[in-house]
């Protein structure tokens, strides 16, 4: 267990990772604070698999509230199927739970985000030029955007996204996209998930798509509302659905 260790000057509240390969099971990481990534923070091409890890109550005085992943770096959670949770995280920018950006990458299989908070992605946040990240069979329930878009989610231009067998719950945006919230040129896909009772403030109750290729199978959206348009799904610019 890594409890309250106090690092808010410095990446890596509990552990940073510098271009190596780690595997961390079983482990609890709780109320640490870090500059970027309150408990971890993933540099240089550094590798890291989590399985039956619990993130709680972590910060971030920038962006990460658990965990960041930037420079090429690889974060896989519950490669061997053991749930990971990331509860109640905290960033001062972006990714309240994990930041993803510098063509790092996020696989994660199994997991759950429950009431992170940060100012964009209240989740996840993803800018990665060109990189591909999956999501799979995991649950966003109650996190929230406190100062723009991507409730559970945002992701920036050039990004493309894969999710499946996902389930939004209460999540919330105070701009665009209660759940989702993408930049230009990126393409999302979406297969077999349920939005239900997500909110933004702006547009798009479920997803906000901007200049992008949204594609949807066998997806419910049930009681997701907007204060202006697309309680469900909106968009602008060029975008292909």
């Amino acid at each position: 267990v890594f409890e309250g260790i106090e690092n808010g000057t410095k990446d890596g509240g509990a552990i940073q990772i510098d271009g190596a390969t780690l595997s961390i099971i079983s482990s609890a990481f709780i109320g640490n604070t870090g500059r970027k990534g309150g408990a971890l923070h993933l540099i240089n091409d550094a590798m890291v698999d989590l399985d039956l890890v619990v993130f709680d109550g972590n910060e971030s005085v920038d962006h990460g509230g658990h965990i960041s992943v930037r420079s090429g770096s690889s974060l896989t959670l519950a490669p061997a199927g053991g749930t990971c949770q990331f509860n109640s995280g905290l960033a001062a920018t972006s990714g309240g739970a994990i930041y993803v950006e510098d063509d790092a990458t996020l696989a994660a299989v199994d997991f759950d985000f429950d009431n992170n908070d940060a100012d964009t992605g209240g989740a996840v946040y993803i800018q990665s030029d060109n990189g591909t990240s999956s999501i799979v069979d995991t649950v966003f329930n109650g996190n929230h955007a406190t100062n723009g878009g991507g409730g559970a989610i945002y992701f920036g231009a050039r990004v493309l996204l894969g999710i499946e067998g996902v389930v939004f719950t209460s999540n919330a945006g105070t701009d665009d996209g209660g759940v989702v919230r993408t930049g230009g040129d990126s393409e999302f896909t979406i297969v077999d998930s349920t939005f239900t009772e997500n909110s933004s403030d702006g547009k798009g109750g479920g997803v906000w798509m901007q200049d992008g290729v949204l594609g949807l199978t066998d997806v419910i959206f049930e009681g997701n509302v907007s204060a202006e348009r697309g309680g469900a799904v909106a968009g602008s610019g060029s975008m292909s659905l």
